[in-house]
């Protein structure tokens, strides 16, 4: 499940790994995203302070999310990155690994909302047309009467219905 690397980086995260798999149920490719974290974060900490994972401090942390910042990296992906921290750093302190927790005061990354697409007018004009077209080239389209509302007041799904029991009906008829 581990690679050589995360093996010779540190036993922990290997362990912190087996957790989220044994006790949290992560799916393999979470628990390769966390593992993944972990691994660029020390790898990032040997060459800048020659420092370990379990040697860590508030400003190193803050170094490293800098550093990804000026790299352009996604807030979002910041964000996955300090949520990998902040769930590690949890761990060690809770199995006594290390006596602080050094992301407790990291602040949370603003994210910013994705807005909906939304349908323009001739998007929606073409599925009105698209929708109609079936129904009035049918044999077996309903007929117009004085209580029917017209078709195209009906939704998608109330029309493939209509033209299925019409079909229906019109088969039962034919027998």
């Amino acid at each position: 499940m581990g690679s050589a690397k995360s093996k010779s980086l540190l036993p922990s995260v290997e362990q912190f790994s087996d957790e989220l798999w044994l006790v949290d149920g992560l799916a393999d490719r979470t628990i390769d995203a966390y593992r993944a974290d972990l691994i660029n974060f020390g790898s990032w900490l040997t060459q800048h302070n020659g420092k370990t994972l379990l040697q860590v401090q508030n400003l190193d942390i803050e170094a490293w999310l800098a550093s990804l910042l000026e790299r352009k990296i996604s807030a979002r992906s910041v964000a996955r990155y300090t949520a990998s921290l902040r769930r590690f750093y949890q761990y060690l302190l809770t199995n006594g690994q290390v006596v602080q927790d050094p992301t407790m005061r990291l602040g949370k990354i603003k994210i910013p909302h994705r807005l909906p697409n939304t349908p323009t007018q001739d998007d929606v004009a073409s599925l009105l047309d698209i929708t109609e077209s079936p129904l009035q080239n049918s044999p077996n389209a309903p007929t117009r009467t004085p209580n029917r509302k017209p078709c195209r007041r009906m939704s998608l799904p109330e029309r493939i219905r209509a033209q299925e029991r019409s079909q229906q009906r019109h088969k039962y008829r034919a027998q």
